[in-house]
């Protein structure tokens, strides 16, 4: 899910969300899987990929002055999200072909 809205002056505020159906992350679980090759064990899963995933997007957003927020209910699913402030770009300029 990706949102727009329009903030003061020449900038967007815009609110990009991942959700699934999945297993959900306990409590305990959530700070952890942010950690550079953390996964969370879950025997009805298969386990792919090093655990860096959301190490790396976790770090891009702190670098662009956000952070990822985490709802999860186990058994129920997880919404990760995070919301920008970025300027309007103006529409580029139209060549006229010859």
């Amino acid at each position: 899910m990706v949102r727009e809205s329009a903030l003061e002056g020449n900038l967007s505020s815009i609110y990009f969300a991942v959700i699934d159906q999945g297993a959900g992350i306990s409590e305990e679980d959530r700070q952890r899987i942010f950690g550079v090759f953390e996964q969370l064990s879950n025997a009805s899963s298969h386990r792919q990929g090093s655990g860096l995933g959301l190490s790396i997007c976790n770090r891009l957003i702190h670098m662009m002055d956000s952070e990822i927020r985490l709802d999860s209910e186990v058994g129920k699913g997880s919404t990760f999200s995070f919301t920008l402030e970025l300027p309007v770009a103006e529409a580029p300029m139209q060549q006229e072909e010859d």
